[in-house]
């Protein structure tokens, strides 16, 4: 089978690491990829497996003249049907899928929805065009979360044809690496004792920092001088202005580590002794699977899936609970004391991970819904 994958970008993003690692992991199907802008890290990965990218460019004025040449190089990949990632990418792909292409299409929604206060307008109009076609444009709706796919339809998404495929993991990449461990803490200047609080989130308002410095000043009252903070991200370095005026106002300059964006996330992830996750906002939090692959405790907000991905392991509490967060980032700083439960916390959460979010059964998955819209 051909795909032809329609996504706004190719740089960092759950929705585009889904992509990247969907067609790694499918090598009976053809796959060529659309994105709407140019660059992104992405790229030169999508091309070392072979698969063909082309990128319309849309935001500049030669992007536009050159969008004739790159739908004759998609009409000569002769897909079988679109797959999009994201607002843009949807409406774009799935007309295109429609209108010329004659073939199947599927959205791809990777996120529950928009902050209208606080979206872009480009993104309000996408967001608003998407609820009013998603009746008759999309063949398929394909949801990463349960939770993301109900809260849509709440905003106004048509209820039929939905598909909830969550995100599967290479198992092989996301694991525990002890050499890791030890020489990122080593450059950290953390002690192999001390106990390392991670948070892995690029700087965005949803991602909740503001929660969790908040709940860091209650957990520093207690006097925790063994516990150590991670910032990892885009945006996580001092010359985030916001962001130095953030940890000013909470008195932790001092307290917090800046490592800015990680290529490394397994090895990040085992450096860590706790992941906390504090989201106002999300879908599919990629983040805690990565953590838990890698025998990483975490800590969250019931945000999107994350309750569902957890399940028994970790804490989940309500988004914007500063108490309760830092009541059980608290908890989990004593409950390590106790070695023997501490591994086996670390172990099933592996084991979690192996049962249920695995790359093997999310490409299964995919490649049912795409058989089903081919063949009907």
């Amino acid at each position: 089978m051909k795909v032809c994958h329609f996504i706004t970008g190719l740089g960092d993003g759950g929705a585009e690491a889904a992509l990247l690692r969907l067609i790694t992991h499918s090598p009976d199907h053809r796959h060529l990829v659309v994105s709407l802008t140019n660059g992104g890290r992405h790229v030169s990965t999508l091309r070392e497996t072979g698969t063909e990218v082309v990128q319309l460019d849309l935001k500049s004025p030669v992007g536009v003249v050159n969008t004739p040449t790159a739908l004759g190089r998609i009409r000569a990949f002769d897909p079988d049907l679109v797959q999009s990632w994201m607002y843009h990418a949807n409406l774009v792909g799935a007309g295109i899928a429609r209108w010329i292409l004659r073939v199947p299409n599927a959205w791809g929604i990777h996120n529950s929805g928009i902050d209208v206060a606080d979206a872009a307008l480009r993104a309000k109009a996408a967001f608003a065009l998407s609820k009013r076609l998603s009746r008759g444009l999309p063949d398929l709706k394909i949801s990463c979360s349960s939770r993301a796919r109900e809260r849509l339809i709440a905003t106004g998404f048509d209820p039929l044809n939905w598909e909830v495929i969550p995100n599967g993991y290479d198992l092989s990449e996301f694991i525990f690496r002890p050499t890791s461990r030890a020489a990122i803490r080593r450059e950290l200047g953390v002690a192999d004792g001390d106990f390392l609080i991670g948070m892995v989130a690029r700087w965005h308002p949803d991602k909740g920092h503001a929660v969790l410095f908040a709940a860091l000043r209650r957990l520093f009252q207690g006097d925790s001088q063994r516990v150590n903070v991670l910032l990892a991200g885009p945006g996580m370095s001092r010359d985030n202005v916001a962001l130095g005026k953030a940890l000013r106002e909470h008195d932790l300059c001092d307290r917090i580590l800046l490592l800015g964006p990680v290529t490394d996330v397994a090895g990040t992830m085992s450096a860590l002794d706790l992941l906390v996750m504090p989201s106002a906002r999300e879908a599919f939090p990629n983040v805690l699977c990565e953590a838990l692959a890698c025998e990483t405790p975490v800590v969250c907000t019931d945000a999107g899936d994350a309750a569902e991905i957890i399940g028994p392991l970790g804490r989940a509490v309500r988004p914007g609970d500063v108490d309760g967060l830092a009541a059980s980032v608290s908890e989990m700083v004593t409950f390590r004391d106790k070695r023997d439960a501490w591994h086996n916390l670390r172990i099933a959460g592996r084991r979690r991970m192996e049962q249920l979010f695995t790359i093997d059964r999310m490409v299964a998955r995919y490649e049912a819904a795409w058989d089903g819209l081919v063949s009907g």
